[in-house]
């Protein structure tokens, strides 16, 4: 379910970033930084959890939230693709190269 709302935000919201305003790259830019925290949050869990329930809960919380942050990230990286060429012929090519090089 978070992902048609993300694909509605990125459609129909903007983001201002240094006076000018993204649909998608603002996004995408936001969700990667939540991304990487959320990473490197689920991989180094505080040292002061002594039982199971507190550790659960952080990796559960965490967990979330970094497939939150995935969804930030990458609806609007996959929706601007689409946006790159304006036929469906240049489409395909962005899409055959962005296979092609391992990006999606």
């Amino acid at each position: 379910w978070t992902d048609p709302a993300m694909g509605w935000v990125t459609e129909n919201k903007s983001l201002k970033v240094a006076g000018k305003a993204y649909r998608r790259k603002s996004f995408m830019g936001l969700g990667s930084i939540g991304y990487n925290i959320f990473l490197i949050m689920l991989c180094c869990p505080p040292k002061s959890f002594i039982s199971n329930n507190e550790i659960n809960h952080w990796f559960g919380l965490t967990y979330i939230m970094l497939f939150i942050f995935d969804t930030v990230c990458n609806i609007p990286y996959y929706a601007f693709g689409m946006e790159l060429a304006s036929t469906p012929t240049g489409r395909d090519q962005v899409w055959f190269w962005n296979i092609v090089l391992g990006l999606s």
